[in-house]
């Protein structure tokens, strides 16, 4: 459908659809309004995260318990063992309630020897040689004595020095390993919360497969009239502006004449008015 505008210059085409496809996009643009004027699309109605399972459940409560007793008590046995150390306690050997028996254990043996084998043998010898009670006898049981002493401090000292040393090692050992002692009694409740975070894992998998799906129908009409309209793609017609026919006076003029001439010769009554006719057809063809 064509039509002309007022300028002799410029013409104005309208264009419409093919016909053929002018259906389907009264289908398209019906739809898409249709879309628009329903509610949606909705949101996926059901919770998006992952409960929390009995695994993950146990091993809170595992590990809270833990906090409360175990580590707790732990956390205060090491704090008393660095205080220990810290105020000078260990260096007494009185710390130790098991180094003095264990010092008396150890010069047991040589008290025991003293006192059953040396000295009776000491007596013995002095009252086979006849001086029993002598002065030569004290002098020598006085000796015995000496020797046992010495030997039975050597023996002590060396007890507690060795004691003390090893109290301090420990110590130092125990205050660097205390807070490994204590994460190893969060591992069971550190095992339950990986098993529980794998299923909770896999639970999320679930429900995000099934918010794809829901996603995927609230969409997929959007997403077929889309591919649709895409499908029908082309000219949805319009209207556009090109050079219209250009008039020539001349060929007008002689066309007017031509016209008038003819006119005036096939109307003899006009008679004399023949070729003014045929002046104003000329005119006419110019304007």
């Amino acid at each position: 459908m064509g039509g002309k505008s007022d300028s002799p210059s410029q013409q104005v085409v309208k264009q419409d659809p093919w016909a053929g496809q002018q259906g389907y996009l009264k289908d398209v643009f019906g739809e898409a309004q249709n879309l628009y004027e329903q509610p949606g699309p909705f949101y996926y109605p059901y919770s998006g995260v992952a409960g929390l399972n009995p695994d993950i459940l146990g091993g809170q409560d595992l590990l809270r318990n833990y906090a409360l007793t175990g580590a707790q008590q732990q956390a205060d046995q090491a704090a008393g063992a660095g205080a220990f150390g810290l105020t000078g306690a260990v260096l007494s050997p009185y710390s130790n309630p098991y180094l003095a028996e264990t010092a008396r254990a150890a010069i047991r043996p040589a008290t025991e020897t003293l006192l059953q084998d040396v000295l009776p043998n000491v007596g013995s010898a002095a009252q086979q040689a006849g001086a029993y009670g002598g002065a030569r006898q004290g002098i020598l049981e006085s000796n015995v004595l000496n020797d046992y002493m010495r030997n039975v401090m050597d023996t002590s000292a060396g007890l507690y020095s060795q004691g003390y040393g090893q109290g301090l090692d420990y110590m130092g050992r125990s205050l660097a390993l205390a807070p490994q002692t204590q994460a190893m009694g969060a591992m069971p409740a550190q095992y339950m919360d990986v098993v529980g975070q794998q299923l909770r894992a896999y639970e999320q998998q679930l429900i995000q497969d099934d918010i794809d799906r829901w996603s995927y129908y609230q969409q997929l009409p959007y997403t077929k009239l889309a591919e649709y309209s895409n499908a029908i793609q082309g000219s949805y017609g319009g209207t556009t502006t090109q050079p219209g026919p250009i008039a020539n006076p001349l060929l007008g003029a002689a066309g007017g004449a031509m016209a008038g001439a003819g006119l005036a010769s096939m109307i003899p009554a006009l008679g004399p008015y023949a070729v003014p006719a045929a002046a104003i057809g000329a005119l006419l063809g110019i304007l």
